[in-house]
């Protein structure tokens, strides 16, 4: 892998029309993002330029939020206890 500071940062251009507000009168914009995306500045400032709305992608999906093990834990007692009843 290539060092990174052989890399020129990333730039977002700023001198155009943003397309939430040209398309405003139609509907709002919006996209999915990542923590990662969050971390690169010119991803940051093209999401505030163009967007009205994100959602963070795959990190609220279950996978990502649920303790899997405590849920498996929760269904085990659950059943056990429908059991003894």
């Amino acid at each position: 892998m290539y060092p990174q500071s052989r890399f020129p940062e990333p730039q977002a251009q700023m001198d155009i029309p943003s397309l939430k507000d040209v398309y405003s009168d139609y509907f709002i914009l919006g996209g999915s993002c990542s923590k990662g995306d969050m971390e690169v500045q010119a991803a940051k400032d093209i999401i505030v330029k163009h967007y009205d709305s994100i959602t963070f992608g795959n990190t609220l999906k279950p996978d990502s939020t649920l303790d899997q093990s405590a849920s498996k834990n929760m269904l085990l007692n659950t059943t056990t206890i429908q059991i003894l009843r």
